[in-house]
């Protein structure tokens, strides 16, 4: 227990909130400069600048709060990155072109943070690492292999494109859930309402009729009166739970082991699940290829980013068995994660010197896999939503107003 509590306490601390400091000053040569530089208060960006032998003219601040960013700003930040690198200037110059163009106090931020780092004689694959909610090993090992072999701009432009593929697939998935989230929310919030408003009303009414009820009509009371009591408590218990849950399976490997297995497993969508892991390790093991990555060190860091444990368990695997000497079929299928159809590919690729443009091939297949299966869904989601919501309403109708039919009868 006390573990977890830590490891919630860890992931608060990008929530904290951080000062954004402007400033002017001269330069050892007399130049006047200005700039970003992102420190906890005044002091601490005053002797960051000193560090860099900057005499300061003038320093004011702003306050950058919370977690605004997101990947997709991410992604659009590399692409410009990469578009100004390509007209020739260094790293540096591009990076003060990029603060200069935006807009977003927080991207702002971080690109500042990133070049004062540089400037104190990190490379720029160390930087990145010191980011790593925005930028993940994969992402540095690539950066790392631009600086050596003099190709920056080109790895970044394709870790970009890479990031935006993913981006798009998540986007997806993300829009197909949206609207039977919202129905099935706001049937949930409808229904609780009639049951504490609407139902006690004619439970009274029941009551003075002295008639025996239905089956049905008594669960739909009995219902009632607990949702009514109990309503508040239950909902505290699960949003207490699913905190919980969702701590632990970030910290319990048999757990998460557990809940992705049963992800992969669940009729339709774990084909889609499956199919949009094997999309982006495949975009991403193509990449780590056209980078001239060895096959186990791509193997390695895509491991890190599948987002599934079952996979990331199997590419260490096919690492594993790589480093043994084993051949790249073999190694597949030990790992029985991959169909036939991966196995046969893949090895074909071996043997012909070409697994990087399979690669690629495999991740567009499986790409357009998800989108057809996600456009397939989409058309059947809205009359199993609307069967959904005539049983909801038809049980409700029926079990409040047979009585009536009944007593109307008698009468």
């Amino acid at each position: 227990m006390k573990k977890l509590i830590h490891s919630f306490k860890q992931s608060l601390l990008p929530y904290q909130s951080e000062r954004m400091f402007h400033w002017t000053g001269l330069t050892p040569l007399g130049e006047i400069k200005s700039g970003h530089i992102a420190a906890r208060n005044r002091s601490a960006a005053k002797q960051k600048l000193r560090t860099q032998t900057i005499i300061i003219k003038k320093l004011s601040s702003s306050w950058v709060f919370g977690r605004a960013l997101r990947s997709a700003d991410i992604t659009h930040m590399l692409q410009q990155l990469s578009r100004i690198m390509q007209t020739g200037i260094s790293l540096i110059q591009a990076l003060q072109v990029l603060i200069s163009c935006q807009s977003h106090p927080k991207i702002v931020a971080l690109l500042a943070k990133i070049q004062w780092e540089l400037e104190s004689g990190a490379s720029f694959a160390e930087t990145l690492a010191r980011h790593p909610r925005w930028f993940d090993p994969m992402v540095c090992a690539f950066i790392h292999l631009g600086e050596k072999t003099g190709a920056i701009s080109t790895i970044i432009e394709r870790i970009a494109s890479h990031q935006s593929k993913n981006h798009a697939l998540k986007q997806q998935f993300k829009t197909l859930l949206m609207y039977p989230t919202v129905v099935i929310m706001m049937a949930g919030i409808v229904t609780v309402y009639l049951l504490i408003t609407v139902v006690p009303q004619l439970q009274m009414f029941f009551q003075h009729a002295h008639q025996p009820l239905p089956s049905t009509t008594l669960l739909l009371l009995t219902f009632a009166t607990w949702i009514k009591h109990y309503g508040i408590l239950s909902c505290c218990i699960g949003i207490a739970s699913s905190l919980y849950v969702k701590i632990a399976y970030r910290h319990f490997l048999h757990l998460q082991h557990w809940v992705d297995s049963c992800l992969l497993g669940i009729p339709v969508i774990g084909h889609v699940c499956r199919a949009m892991y094997l999309a982006r390790a495949f975009h991403a093991l193509a990449l780590a290829q056209q980078a001239s990555l060895p096959l186990p060190d791509g193997l390695q860091w895509i491991a890190l980013i599948t987002g599934n444990l079952c996979y990331k368990q199997a590419f260490l695997k096919i690492r594993s068995a790589l480093q043994q000497g084993e051949s790249l079929r073999s190694a597949i299928v030990q790992t029985k994660q991959f169909p036939e159809l991966v196995v046969q590919i893949l090895s074909l690729g071996e043997e012909s010197g070409t697994l990087s443009v399979l690669l690629s091939d495999l991740a567009q297949y499986y790409t357009q896999t998800v989108e057809d299966s996600l456009q397939r869904l989409s058309r059947c989601v809205e009359p199993i939503l609307m069967l959904l919501l005539g049983l909801i309403i038809g049980s409700l109708i029926l079990s409040l107003y047979l009585p009536m039919i009944q007593l109307g009868a008698v009468l």
